[in-house]
């Protein structure tokens, strides 16, 4: 038996737990799939509801992905995040090393993500810095 703690509105990475392929790890009455005994994607696990990761599976692609201080200064990753996507997955520390520099010293920053998995629906994201960003 393990104990995780998650900070609110956090992603919770499915892969660490046993069944999860299968899609049996809840095991029943769950809510983590979108309802009681439903495992599978488009539920609350990935954070509040409508703001949802998908449920693993197909190419993860980004489609955009910037680093900054909305409405004032950003740069654009999007090639340094499609660079370490690794067996479809990313998972980074989102802080001024991932963007390169800091692009607006003393100002606290977020990462805006654009992104689909497999043909799915394309996907917004927001993480600020200091967080880290696991998709899916």
């Amino acid at each position: 038996m393990r104990t995780f703690e998650y900070a609110e509105g956090a992603v919770v990475d499915g892969a660490q737990f046993a069944g999860w392929g299968s899609g049996n790890w809840d095991q029943g009455g769950g809510v983590w799939g979108g309802a009681p005994g439903n495992s599978q994607g488009g539920g609350v696990w990935g954070g509040a509801p409508g703001n949802n990761v998908p449920a693993p599976g197909g190419r993860l692609t980004i489609t955009r992905a910037t680093y900054g201080v909305a409405g004032l200064i950003s740069r654009d990753i999007t090639a340094r995040l499609r660079a370490r996507i690794r067996d479809n997955r990313l998972d980074v520390m989102v802080d001024n090393a991932l963007a390169g520099g800091d692009p607006a010293p003393t100002l606290p920053k977020q990462l805006d993500l654009s992104y689909t998995v497999g043909s799915g629906r394309p996907q917004t994201l927001r993480v600020f810095e200091g967080e880290r960003l696991r998709l899916p």
